[in-house]
């Protein structure tokens, strides 16, 4: 509050009891007789600023990481969320008193202000409740939002057939791929037995003492099998058979 009576009013409205109401006055040339949201914004952030290790007053600071823009906007939005309640009335009541206090200003509606100590009491524990990050706005969107929620995990639990309600669109994915695999375990199971058996299948053979073949004698046997023997050329006749 000190610090936008300053912009406005200079050095000596902080410091002196009376001082020279004059036309050079930031606050007379614009012609200000009331706070709004943006001058409420502005000190908030300007404030942070000048308590912060920051040497540039820039959108993020340097050094403190504050989003000074992005807070100005967000304090902004509150206010003109909250324009028409008496919160805000009381707000802007509360600042007026502070920023023009001693000044020959014609303040809006400050002849019902009443107790100024009671007021100030009240304001503070008033503002001491407000969380800015909270803002009205929020709610809608985590409505809309867990409403898209609901609506595709509907969509997930038609797709796959399901009777029981899914939690998310991933419980429905690794419920889909559950039934897959119980539909097609059967015959991969079949499928692995017949490999099985088939590995661990003993060796037939007859005679005393059943030996498995040697490697030797199966290549020669498998080449007999391959390559039947070529018949011998017949013998010329000679003259003790004639």
């Amino acid at each position: 509050m000190q610090l936008l009576r300053l912009v406005l009013f200079g050095q000596e409205s902080l410091t002196a009891t009376k001082f020279k109401f004059s036309g050079r006055l930031v606050g007379r040339q614009w012609g200000v007789k009331s706070v709004n949201p943006l001058m409420i914004a502005f000190a908030a952030i300007a404030a942070k600023y000048i308590i912060s290790d920051d040497v540039n007053f820039v959108e993020i600071g340097q050094v403190s990481n504050i989003p000074y823009h992005q807070e100005f906007y967000k304090i902004q939005r509150f206010l003109k969320s909250v324009e028409n309640s008496d919160y805000y009335k009381q707000l802007i009541l509360f600042w007026n008193h502070r920023v023009f206090k001693g000044l020959h200003v014609s303040v809006a509606k400050d002849s019902d202000a009443g107790d100024e100590d009671s007021d100030v009491d009240d304001m503070t524990a008033a503002m001491m409740a407000v969380t800015l990050s909270k803002e009205p706005a929020a709610s809608g969107s985590t409505d809309q939002a867990a409403a898209g929620i609901a609506s595709s995990t509907q969509a997930v639990a038609v797709a796959t057939g399901s009777t029981q309600a899914l939690s998310s669109p991933v419980t429905a994915a690794a419920a889909n791929l559950s039934e897959i695999e119980q539909e097609d375990a059967p015959a991969l199971h079949a499928g692995v037995a017949a490999r099985t058996s088939d590995s661990e299948a003993p060796p037939q053979c007859g005679g005393h003492g059943c030996k498995a073949p040697s490697g030797r004698g199966r290549k020669k046997a498998t080449q007999s099998e391959v390559t039947p023997a070529e018949p011998r050329p017949p013998r010329h006749a000679t003259r003790k058979d004639k």
